[in-house]
């Protein structure tokens, strides 16, 4: 099995005795007689999860409606099935101080036929003042049953949220004050709703993170995941299928397929077969926001897509044919396997395995909302119209074809060899300590390791113009990217100001836990000054536009307007950010997380593919059939 052979027992709130009936919809109609039908007694089945989608049924009795997740499973036989697991959506309220309960019934009160449930939840809040010490923020998570009611909730204590949060700290400790001297009235409670979190988490993103706390009688790892094998049984709430036919791929022969094919003279031909499958079979559909082909039973790979992320090939040398020439090695003698591998399973699987909001919930921090920039932000007295940063690039200093074999001219930088002669013993130490894990006293030939690299570096240096047969190095300069992350523990929460520095227990004197970084800030701005802007800005919000008649005049603001931007040039700026050491890991952890699993994997899979060539070469099926799985 793959998907590193997980299973895991799909089952709801045990407290449930009652079984649900679900009414068929016209949807389940069609994904049942396209082989997905829903799976609602029976014995436990053994199932792949294809993918997972948001959904709803309704209890035949009560009439009433749930939000709940589709669940898509092939079983080892090839037969296919839906499961349907009820969730409650939620998302979080932050209220001022102390006032978690009253808020708490209040809202009860107030959504009563709205809102599922409500608790309140410690979390550990990145913007809260020194919250290192160990201090933690009270949050009532409100759950509903269905991510209708929670939008309509959402949308209504968003503009109460917008309201509180534009009082002034002083207008704010003033009403506090009077507060204390005169009873509390039921309708200044919702005045006490200071935040809303987490309530633009889509609801079967929410799900897939989630369920390691609603499941943990699981052994496995406990987020779900498409592409792993699970073992489904019904449950109160019903579950899944029936059988499809038998559905398979081939990329390569070793990995062992059968699939109907249709041959088509070329690529216009096989699109128009394509399109045309997929009228016959209904179970597609095109998205209006992106214009791709989706189905909710299957997971949607972008071929396309992932060619230009992912496959480095040059423009002109995307299309079908040369990708599947350049990546799924159908002509060995033009692609490095290795190539292969780290672009075609490596990438994608693995970054698919792991998540920022994922890591961020098993640390039990509640996720920041989205940043949304100052509409009106000035530089040196202009209005910015966009600011940015300058990130890292890498520079080819030379471009051609190269070979191990035909010599080169190379001009050298004797400075910089002598920089590396003065810091070998630093560098080889960090080699043995910090890369090997060993003791430098074990090390038993140093010196003569260090002498044979200092004599090649001394040649080098002495002799900085030469012409030789160059040694030819692959350097994957992605790779690079995750590894200065994680040596400066750079994170959006780790950026803090002196306001915070100042507010943490651990703002000692000689502090080392606060790191300066310099980087460039860059800006556009419009040509007017500060006062030239809110002069014509006051003038347009007091115009107004007359119709063919008084009733249909208009104020300036509410025109579609059409204008062009007069920007002065870009501004670039030298700047220095306060990085913190001791900042929650959660992101930095993931990251470290996915550089460790693909080096295992890289290593597994080079053991393997050793393995597979010794079974082939040895000619016993038993013995290729293992390692192809594996």
């Amino acid at each position: 099995m793959n998907g590193d052979g997980r299973r895991r027992d799909w089952r709801d709130n045990p407290r449930r005795s009652k079984k649900q009936k679900q009414i068929c919809s016209a949807e389940e109609q069609l994904e049942a007689k396209l082989g997905f039908e829903v799976f609602s007694e029976g014995e436990k089945r053994l199932g792949w999860l294809l993918n997972f989608a948001s959904s709803s049924y309704e209890d035949e009795e009560t009439r009433k409606v749930y939000s709940c997740v589709d669940l898509y499973f092939v079983t080892q036989d090839g037969s296919s099935f839906k499961a349907k697991y009820r969730f409650r959506p939620y998302f979080y309220a932050a209220t001022k101080n102390k006032m978690e309960m009253d808020v708490e019934a209040y809202l009860r009160r107030r959504y009563e036929t709205q809102i599922a449930d409500i608790k309140i939840v410690e979390k550990e809040d990145l913007d809260l003042k020194n919250h290192l010490s160990g201090l933690r923020k009270s949050y009532l998570k409100l759950s509903f049953d269905t991510v209708q009611q929670l939008m309509t909730v959402k949308s209504d204590l968003m503009h109460v949220v917008e309201r509180n949060q534009a009082k002034s700290d002083a207008a704010e400790a003033y009403e506090f004050i009077l507060t204390e001297r005169r009873e509390q009235k039921p309708q200044d409670f919702i005045d006490c709703i200071t935040d809303l979190r987490e309530y633009d988490v889509p609801y079967h993103v929410r799900f897939a993170i989630d369920n390691a706390t609603m499941t943990l009688r699981f052994t496995c790892d406990p987020d779900i995941r498409s592409g792993q094998w699970y073992d489904v049984c019904v449950s109160s709430t019903g579950c899944v299928g029936d059988d499809i036919e038998n559905l398979e791929y081939t990329p390569k022969p070793e990995f062992e397929g059968s699939f109907t094919v249709k041959n088509v003279p070329n690529e216009f031909e096989l699109l128009k077969e394509w399109f045309a499958d997929m009228q016959k079979k209904l179970g597609f559909q095109c998205d209006k926001n992106q214009g791709e082909c989706r189905a909710k039973f299957a997971c949607h790979l972008d071929c396309f897509a992932w060619v230009k992320r992912d496959s480095y090939l040059p423009q002109g040398s995307q299309g079908l044919k040369a990708v599947t020439k350049a990546k799924l090695g159908y002509d060995p003698m033009e692609v490095n396997p290795e190539d292969m591998v780290r672009f075609a399973k490596e990438k994608p699987q693995t970054m698919a395995s792991y998540s920022v909001s994922d890591a961020a919930y098993k640390a039990n921090v509640i996720c920041p909302n989205k940043h949304q920039s100052d509409p009106e932000k000035f530089y040196n007295n202009h209005l910015l119209e966009s600011e940015t940063y300058i990130g890292g690039h890498v520079e080819c200093l030379e471009s051609g074809v190269f070979r191990s074999d035909i010599p080169t001219n190379f001009t050298l930088k004797s400075s910089a060899y002598e920089q590396l002669i003065n810091n070998l013993d630093r560098d080889l130490e960090y080699a043995i300590r910090v890369e090997g894990k060993m003791d430098l006293e074990s090390v038993s030939n140093y010196d003569e390791v260090k002498t044979a690299i200092m004599e090649k570096l001394s040649k080098l240096r002495d002799a900085p113009i030469r012409e030789e047969c160059p040694l030819i190095y692959h350097l994957d300069v992605a790779a690079m990217y995750p590894n200065i992350i994680l040596t400066n523990r750079l994170q959006p929460p780790s950026i803090v100001s002196d306001e915070v520095c100042t507010a943490c227990d651990f703002n000692r004197p000689g502090k080392t836990c606060l790191r300066k970084l310099e980087w460039v800030w860059r800006g556009e701005t419009f040509m007017a000054k500060k006062s030239d802007y809110y002069h014509i800005k006051k003038q347009i919000e007091s115009d107004f536009v007359d119709g063919a008649n008084a009733r249909l005049s208009k104020s300036f603001l509410d025109l579609p307007k059409a204008y062009k931007r007069v920007l002065d040039k870009p501004v670039t700026e030298l700047r220095k950010a306060g990085i913190c050491m001791r900042e929650n890991p959660f992101y930095v952890d993931t990251v470290r997380s996915f550089r460790d699993r693909r080096y295992e994997y890289k290593g597994l899979n080079k053991v393997w593919k050793g393995k597979l060539s010794e079974a082939k070469a040895s000619g016993n099926p038993m013995k290729i059939q293992e390692a192809q799985g594996c």
